[in-house]
């Protein structure tokens, strides 16, 4: 909750899912320019350090986690019967509160 910038109060009585989701993407784009700013230094002083002859080292080399994306899983195929099922659940449930 700290590195989203909410306090506890905050996070569990006011965020909702999409707002969650946001934070969580404002963190990453924050923790992947953390990570480049860390990475020049060492980038540029292989680069100070190299000679002519040398290949040039990529920034990214310094940036294990740059560029990398999660797989997403593939979604799971619903059978027609799973949906009854789940549509009978919500129908249950709205009936025995309403």
């Amino acid at each position: 909750m700290y590195d989203l910038g909410l306090s506890s109060e905050q996070f569990w009585e006011e965020t909702t899912p999409p707002q969650f989701s946001a934070l969580c993407r404002r963190l990453d784009v924050r923790l992947r320019q953390k990570e480049l700013w860390a990475a020049i230094t060492p980038h540029t002083l292989v680069q100070i350090n190299s000679t002519s002859d040398s290949p040039s080292v990529p920034l990214s080399t310094f940036m294990p986690f740059y560029g990398e994306k999660e797989e997403e899983p593939a979604p799971k195929e619903i059978t027609q019967d799973e949906i009854a099922a789940k549509l009978a659940f919500l129908f249950r449930y709205s009936e025995d509160r309403g």
